[in-house]
């Protein structure tokens, strides 16, 4: 039997507990015997275990060394068989030309909240590699993303992640489902990568636009842009064309409107020219 494991709060950690929201979880990633799932700091191998029962294989990734050598003891026959594999490597570092196979897998994970936000803008540059990941965020980062136009919450992790994913509420999972509780509340959420995205310079101008633009939230939409786009008459051609009034708050802008704003910067070589 497994000795008394201490949570490291350097990492984050805070494992979850309550088999009610690790059935849920492994319900929301809608798994099929002949998925290939890519777990995420599998800490103590709760959701792991479950994963193993509903998926062909599992490739896990975890920093901790201690929880490795748990996690090795824990797994050693899937380990032996191939069902399962693991490394022990930080996920931000991660080499996922290494460690994906040429199949689109499926990401489910537990995401520590000191990396959550940094390793969800990361996967945006792999969308090609994976079917859909099902994570769990803390809530107030969920919010962030699911939030609509108009709301205190909605800005630039709202934008880039619905330019690249199809993103879907799941469910809030309340402290008491681990150990140690965390001072916050959880959600778990889909996302799933858009099968038809804009070209590259689009998305590159889309991506500077949305950074400028929410960068002083209390500030106008032509404020905000003018530090991004000197030209006035190109400005304004912008906001003419994507039907943006200049008095308009940042968060008043839809998703369309950026996106067009962002193909009329390309187009001009606005965006291109401010990154180099």
């Amino acid at each position: 039997m497994e000795g008394a494991y201490r949570a490291k709060k350097s990492l984050g950690q805070n494992f979850l507990t309550d088999p009610r929201y690790v059935r849920r979880i492994i319900a929301l990633a809608d798994l099929q015997p002949s998925d290939f799932v890519c777990e995420i700091g599998p800490g103590k191998g709760v959701l792991t275990a479950e994963l193993l029962k509903s998926c062909r294989r599992v490739v896990a990734i975890e920093l901790d060394g201690d929880l490795v050598d748990r996690l090795r003891r824990r797994f050693r026959e899937d380990l032996r068989c191939g069902r399962f594999r693991l490394h022990r490597q930080d996920v931000l570092q991660a080499d996922w030309e290494a460690i994906l196979p040429e199949e689109p897998v499926k990401f489910v994970g537990n995401l520590p909240y000191n990396i959550s936000t940094r390793l969800l803008i990361r996967m945006t540059q792999m969308t090609k590699r994976f079917q859909r990941a099902t994570f769990m965020v803390q809530k107030e980062v969920a919010e962030r993303i699911l939030a609509d136009r108009g709301g205190r919450d909605y800005g630039y992790l709202t934008l880039l992640l619905g330019l690249y994913f199809r993103v879907e509420a799941g469910f809030d999972v309340p402290a008491g489902a681990f150990r140690p509780s965390p001072k916050v509340q959880s959600h778990v959420l889909r996302l799933s990568p858009r099968s038809k995205l804009p070209p590259v310079a689009v998305r590159e101008s889309f991506e500077t636009l949305i950074s400028a633009a929410f960068r002083q939230r209390r500030k106008t939409i032509w404020n905000n842009l003018k530090a991004l786009v000197s030209s006035e008459p190109i400005r304004k051609a912008m906001l003419e064309g994507a039907k943006v009034d200049p008095g308009m708050r940042p968060e008043q802008v839809e998703f369309k409107q950026f996106l067009a704003m962002a193909n009329l910067m390309s187009s001009a070589g606005e965006g291109s020219r401010k990154r180099k």
